[in-house]
């Protein structure tokens, strides 16, 4: 059964040891005070998560004892934590025998083979009671839980017989059983059980609860905990492009060129024996047109809390990474389910690759968005779970609109240059059909390029980040007077109040100014705050008349009446001086 995907949540809780009474007496006081070796027994098992029932108080740790009697209203409230898909395997290891001891008959058990005893760190004795059994299993777990049940999970498998699946009321059940004692243990489980109940033993028949008589259909309540993987999707722009090391977030702003760094977090699920390990750990990446893969650069990264303890390369063979036209699937080997199974459970793996932002990049507050699904899987394949997660990255666009006062300049005569401030570099861009699609940055000013607007004065720059732009006009118009200042603009990204439905975070939107003061941004198609628009005006210059023969005798002319005007007011000045 594949479940939907779920918000990412883990779950916690003490693992549960259900051991069922084992009969001690061959005699019962009550009239039925005999067992019945003609008979037949059967097992009925109801499993249930005891760790969600506990998260929404439907039940307490240790609120219930099993008595091997079917209890439907004792257990009611775990009925909607029925496990589906979970298969215990049993293992007839004894049979019943009439043991005198100290002077006392007791029910015995006899027949116990050399590989059962060895796991249970038994010597090998003629007969057994079922407190000497009962004790060396729950030693031996104590000792080494994971190795025991490993242990007991294999020789379950090599003799014993795997019940059905339990169904979705968390039920399975195995008849027409021979008397003796049996050993149940959890062989295969869906993807969400963390730990299986630790391997028990089951007697056929057991005492009834008042001690009168035999229970030859025994039915038990296991419970389960169960957990999942978290899955978190997060990027920011490269060092190399900012020159600064920045946090890694669910939203990040790019021009087009820039590098962009990916990581995709996983805290791994707990694993408590063979059956619970993971037989797929698989992740789906889906990109945006407006970003290209930086292919073959995928490092796996295995970290204990903070602490990182391997990393693993494309050719390490423990994963697989596949590209199609828009994704790429990252899949783990059968050797690195291996180490991950033996080593690193409820540990954290990241992945980290980079991509490049390109000419399709949307532009505004519609985003470039990247998902990433988890698959995984445990011992029952047929069940699995997935989770989503996913990050957005932002870039933005600058129209300016050239104007002459008198309509009259040349629009091909006018350069501008872009500076981003905020990183302290040059923008360069190519033109195709019009628009300038940014290609990258250069420190020196002199390999910036020079934005020409096209034949209706317009000036369209695709692909800049939210940063604060300086733009000179280094050419105009002979005819008219190039800009004395600098223009500023700024754009700003903010947290709109917009979540996004699979990540859950805030989406941004942006804002912008030009010289201090806000402006509307422009749509692109259905993306809105996408361009900072401002208009450019330059004025005609002052006109000098032009210079040649008449020209040259006009102005010698003018000089010679301004220099006989001087000498005139020299003269009367030094006239009225000496009168």
């Amino acid at each position: 059964m594949k479940k939907t995907a779920k918000t990412i949540i883990s779950f916690f809780s003490l693992a549960i040891l259900l051991i069922a009474t084992l009969a001690t007496s061959v005699f019962a006081s009550a009239a039925d005070s005999t067992i019945d070796y003609d008979r037949k027994g059967s097992i009925t098992l109801y499993k249930y998560d005891i760790t969600s029932a506990e998260r929404d108080n439907a039940w307490k740790l240790g609120s219930y004892v099993s008595t091997g009697v079917a209890d439907p209203e004792g257990v009611a409230p775990l009925s909607p934590y029925a496990l589906q898909g979970i298969e215990f395997t049993y293992v007839k290891i004894a049979d019943l025998a009439t043991v005198k001891e100290n002077g006392v008959i007791q029910m015995g058990y006899v027949g116990l083979d050399d590989a059962l005893l060895d796991i249970l760190g038994m010597s090998k004795e003629t007969s057994y009671n079922a407190d000497e059994i009962q004790s060396a299993l729950s030693a031996s777990l104590m000792r080494s839980k994971n190795e025991t049940k490993n242990a007991l999970e294999e020789y379950a498998k090599a003799n014993g017989t795997a019940m059905v699946e339990t169904d979705a009321n968390g039920k399975t059940s195995a008849s027409e059983l021979s008397l003796g004692l049996y050993l149940l243990v959890e062989t295969l489980v869906p993807e969400n059980v963390v730990s299986t109940t630790s391997p028990f033993l089951l007697s056929l028949p057991m005492t009834s609860v008042d001690g009168e008589g035999w229970n030859y259909d025994i039915t038990v309540y296991p419970k389960n905990e169960t957990g999942m993987p978290t899955l978190e999707k997060t990027v920011r722009e490269s060092t190399n492009s900012t020159g600064t090391s920045e946090d890694y977030t669910h939203t990040a702003t790019a021009s087009v060129g820039d590098v962009l760094e990916y990581r995709i977090k996983s805290d791994l699920p707990a694993i408590s024996s063979a059956a619970t390990y993971l037989t797929t750990y698989t992740f789906v990446d889906t990109i945006s047109e407006g970003i290209t893969y930086n292919k073959n650069n995928v490092v796996i990264c295995i970290l204990n809390g903070d602490a990182p303890v391997t990393a693993w390369v494309r050719t390490s063979g423990m994963f697989t990474v596949t590209y199609g036209e828009s994704t790429m699937t990252i899949e783990m080997t059968a050797s690195g389910l291996d180490a991950i199974n033996k080593n690193y459970s409820e540990h954290t793996l990241e992945i980290y690759y980079t991509a490049t932002l390109n000419d399709d990049a949307i532009l505004g507050n519609v985003g470039n968005d990247n998902e990433v699904e988890l698959t995984w899987k445990r011992t029952n394949e047929e069940y699995f779970d997935t989770l989503k997660d996913c990050c957005h990255v932002y870039s933005y666009g600058i129209n300016i609109t050239k104007e002459f006062s008198d309509g009259k300049g040349d629009f091909s005569e006018v350069e501008f240059t872009v500076k981003n401030s905020t990183d302290n570099y040059f923008v360069v861009a190519k033109n195709v059909d019009g628009v300038w699609l940014v290609t990258g940055f250069v420190a020196d000013k002199e390999a910036a390029t020079h934005f020409v607007p096209n034949a209706n004065g317009i000036i369209t720059i695709k692909g800049v980040e939210n940063d604060t732009y300086v733009i000179n006009e280094v050419k105009t118009d002979a005819e008219y007077v190039t800009l004395q200042g600098d223009i500023t603009v700024v754009i700003s990204s903010v947290e709109s109040e917009n979540v996004c439905n699979v990540c859950t975070s805030k989406l941004v939107t942006a804002t912008a100014s030009v010289n201090g003061e806000n402006v509307q941004m422009l749509s692109d198609g259905e993306s809105v705050n996408a361009y900072v628009a401002f208009n450019v005006i330059n004025n005609k210059d002052i006109i000098i008349p032009p210079t040649g023969d008449s020209g040259t005798w006009l102005m010698t002319i003018i000089g010679i009446m301004g220099i006989a005007a001087a000498v005139i007011v020299l003269f009367s000045s030094r006239e009225k001086a000496a009168n």
